[in-house]
């Protein structure tokens, strides 16, 4: 331990010594207000300008392009600076597409050639400009950010986690509003191992992260189990739901006794009822047993009260 300890005051020293002043890089004086308006002139004001543009950057999602001839163009982009205006930075105001003709190598596969092909890209090109502000309002996320008008920014609502995340050595995200390890706290991990980026700041275990989840997941699959088994019971127990229908259709397929009586009944009532208001006269053909199993044709009707008429037989 004191060995290294050593090496670690050695290391600082040697560092402190080779470190590089002020002096060697700026000259500090007196900076009265010409000198402070002077300055400020002398600065590119934010304007139009040609500007050199990578047009490979349009083609970086086709992985079969080898080249791109030109490899990039010249355009009129706004740049500059907007010191009177801070916070305030160069942005476009008016802007139109351009089309530039270009020449692509493609490597087919799998024959290891290169062919030529010829295409065109549109590129973006700035006609007016002026300093505003680069974070619009509608850039924040109103569930955990308000927009700050004079810094042209984003603020996070929950300023206590902030607090307590600087408070705590670590690093406070204000794009996402959340709490990470330092970037000297970053560290490769071994196969089945993670960096927890939020909480430890260690290399953990993959298996145990997942964990969690699935102890969440079974738990909330044995809730909704209990509770369709008891609601099931009560519906058996109720004869209700499911087993209510299921009791209706045993009841339309297997009817009991006295529904078999009724229906019988009713069947008589209506035989009865159309036996008295239509009167029809059969007429069919009959055995005779007693006169050697002859047949005749017999015509008869009968009356409101049962009697059969007529019994005329013809051989």
């Amino acid at each position: 331990m004191n060995v290294m300890y050593l090496v670690r005051i050695f290391v600082m020293l040697t560092s402190t010594m080779l470190m590089p002043s002020w002096g060697d890089y700026v000259e500090l004086g007196v900076c009265n207000r010409a000198k402070q308006i002077s300055i400020i002139n002398s600065g590119p004001k934010c304007a139009v300008r040609q500007t050199v543009v990578d047009l490979r950057q349009y083609f970086k999602n086709m992985t079969d392009v080898v080249q791109v001839i030109p490899s990039h163009a010249v355009v009129d982009r706004c740049s500059g600076g907007c010191s009177t205006n801070f916070p305030f930075t160069c942005q476009a105001k008016k802007s139109t597409s351009k089309s530039i003709d270009v020449m692509l190598t493609l490597d087919v596969w799998p024959y290891g050639e290169h062919s030529t092909v010829c295409s065109k890209v549109q590129v973006r090109e700035d006609r007016e400009c002026e300093c505003d502000c680069a974070v619009k309002a509608e850039d924040c996320d109103p569930r955990i950010q308000y927009y700050e008008a004079n810094s042209c920014s984003c603020v996070c609502m929950d300023m206590k986690s902030r607090n307590e995340c600087v408070q705590s050595g670590k690093v406070w995200d204000s794009a996402s509003c959340s709490c990470q390890c330092p970037p000297e706290a970053w560290q490769p991990c071994s196969t089945g191992y993670l960096f927890d980026m939020t909480h430890t700041c260690k290399c953990v275990a993959v298996a145990l992260r997942a964990s969690e989840g699935i102890l969440a997941v079974v738990f909330i699959l044995s809730i909704i189990s209990t509770f369709s088994i008891i609601k099931g019971y009560q519906m058996y127990r109720n004869k209700t739901g499911l087993f209510r229908n299921r009791k209706s259709d045993n009841r339309h397929f297997e009817p009991d006794e006295e529904e078999v009586l009724q229906g019988e009944e009713n069947d008589l009532n209506r035989t009865s009822l159309l036996t008295w208001t239509v009167k029809p006269v059969v007429t069919g053909l009959t055995l005779d047993i007693t006169n050697n199993n002859e047949v005749k044709e017999t015509s008869f009707h009968i009356d409101s009260e049962g009697a059969q008429h007529g019994n005329v037989g013809k051989e």
